[in-house]
């Protein structure tokens, strides 16, 4: 069956107000929510309002002061994503500076584009095509440097061109090295992953940081969300002090955990965890159960 072409024409914002008021909206007086639809595009409302929407009755709200909950809801969102993005950027660096020092250490300066170093050579080619479009496009001062007195025939050292890449073509290039390489191993040490048969599953990390990281930076929705790959904790888990048991490997709980876990090697400094209740100290049930937390979360934070 043939599916059916979106119509829907745009709408004023007073006629988007009009129908979230014809499905029951209360809680917020006309001028402010007109205010707040000129700030934020009820397309984006709309997720927040979702869960609290009857679709089978016109989509019309199936609780009172029905804003309050949006508004609380959304602050909430803003709150988590703040955090999560300052703590991602912690890990990002880290993570870019052991897979340059183990790799480079070990492999020599250019190791990056040695085909005998990775498991796929057709991934491999790609994500170089991609380092060196994020290095040529860069406007940093060491690029310009290193364009104006040095021969560009070489390729530039890991050090210099992994600098100017993004946190996703750090965690592909990990993945991608072979499981024996002294250099992967170390660097998967530094994290206190000490079996072989975690690699996978801390790549499997990686990526899930940095589609959080990616979400956060582009302001989307994160706390109800549902991750369409499943988060899974380490098979042998060398640091005990890691939290490795989540209810939902598919909500932004599991992301957290995996969050503090490595925050707790890089930079414990941080405070992740008194930071984060520091935001949940006044979140309801039902907020906590949209983002996956189990009952007995504090006593892993």
């Amino acid at each position: 069956m043939a599916k059916p072409i979106y119509t829907k024409p745009a709408l004023k914002i007073q006629d988007q107000a009009k129908l979230l008021y014809s499905r029951n909206l209360s809680g917020i007086k006309t001028s402010e929510l007109l205010k707040e639809l000129e700030r934020t595009s009820y397309y984006r409302i709309s997720g927040y309002a979702f869960p609290y929407q009857d679709k089978l009755n016109n989509d019309r709200f199936i609780i009172n002061n029905a804003w309050k909950t949006i508004s609380a809801d959304y602050k909430l969102d803003e709150k988590i994503r703040h955090l999560l993005f300052a703590s991602i950027g912690k890990i990002e660096i880290t993570l870019r500076t052991q897979l340059i020092y183990q790799m480079s250490i070990t492999h020599g300066a250019n190791w990056y584009s040695d085909t005998s170093l990775f498991r796929d050579t057709t991934k491999l080619l790609k994500d170089h095509a991609d380092l060196l479009k994020n290095w040529n496009r860069s406007n940093d001062l060491f690029v310009q440097h290193y364009k104006n007195n040095y021969d560009t025939s070489k390729e530039p050292p890991a050090w210099m061109i992994f600098e100017t890449t993004t946190f996703g073509s750090l965690s592909r290039y990990f993945e991608n090295i072979k499981y024996k390489d002294i250099g992967k191993n170390a660097i998967c040490n530094y994290w206190h992953i000490t079996d072989r048969k975690d690699y996978d599953t801390f790549s499997g990390w990686l990526k899930n940081v940095n589609t959080v990281r990616n979400i956060c930076a582009h302001h989307s929705r994160l706390f109800s969300r549902v991750f369409p790959y499943k988060a899974m904790p380490l098979l042998r888990c060398a640091d005990k002090s890691f939290v490795m048991s989540w209810p939902n490997n598919t909500k932004v709980y599991a992301s957290i955990c995996i969050i503090r876990n490595l925050l707790s090697i890089c930079n414990p400094e941080f405070k992740f965890e008194k930071k984060l209740r520091k935001i949940l100290r006044n979140v309801s049930k039902t907020q906590l159960n949209m983002m996956g937390f189990p009952s007995d979360w504090k006593k892993y934070f």
